[in-house]
Formats: C-alpha cells, sequence, structure tokens
C-alpha cells in the first residue's frame, strides 16, 4: 500500500503537464485542426495530440488505461450526455466481472 500511495500522480505534476510545451502544443494543434480540417497533419503532430488527449483522458477520469485501451468506437458512439459530458461505458476491462462497465467522462473537446 505505501509503494502505491509513492506513485500517485501529485496536483503539481498535473500542473507541470498541462504547462508543459508538448501539451501548449497539442493544445495549439488541436485548435488549428478545429478550425480547418481539411489540412493535413504531419504524423509528429498526430502523435503528439493522440498522446496529450490519452493523457488528459486518464488524468481526468483516474481510471486504469485498460478501459480507456479497449474503449470500442461503437461504444464511443453510445455515449450518454450527463452534465455536458459524454460518459462512455465500456464494457471490457480487468475488473469488469465485479464492477461492470467503466465509465469514462469525456469533456466537449475529446468529443468534437
Amino acid at each position: 500500500m505505501d509503494s502505491d500511495l509513492s506513485k500517485l500522480i501529485t496536483p503539481q505534476q498535473i500542473t507541470d503537464f498541462e504547462k508543459s510545451s508538448i501539451a501548449v502544443e497539442a493544445i495549439k494543434l488541436i485548435g488549428v485542426g478545429m478550425e480547418n480540417r481539411l489540412s493535413q497533419s504531419r504524423h509528429s503532430e498526430y502523435v503528439s495530440v493522440r498522446d496529450f488527449v490519452i493523457t488528459e483522458i486518464a488524468l481526468n477520469n483516474a481510471s486504469r488505461s485498460g478501459a480507456i485501451a479497449n474503449m470500442t468506437l461503437a461504444e464511443f458512439r453510445d455515449a450518454r450526455i450527463v452534465c455536458n459530458q459524454h460518459v462512455v461505458s465500456v464494457a471490457q476491462h480487468k475488473t469488469a466481472h465485479c464492477y461492470g462497465p467503466a465509465k469514462i467522462c469525456l469533456s466537449a473537446t475529446h468529443t468534437a
């Protein structure tokens, strides 16, 4: 239990991530992409934005990565809107047999 506590992400680490050059660049690329969807992104830009979005989703949900990794497009499309967030029920994850589908909350910026 002590080793688990030492591995918890701190609020300072989240702040550092959000202010990092990678996160700032990814947010800029998302803004540009939303304004001009026809432009072609470079592979490195795609990877940067993908990694940022996955990290944001993981941090916002404080869940294991398995639920996020196993989310299907059908589950994403079937998301319910609750309090201006899309709630995705993910059936395949490590503790599904005990707790049922994992709930992954996505903000409007993650679903645009």
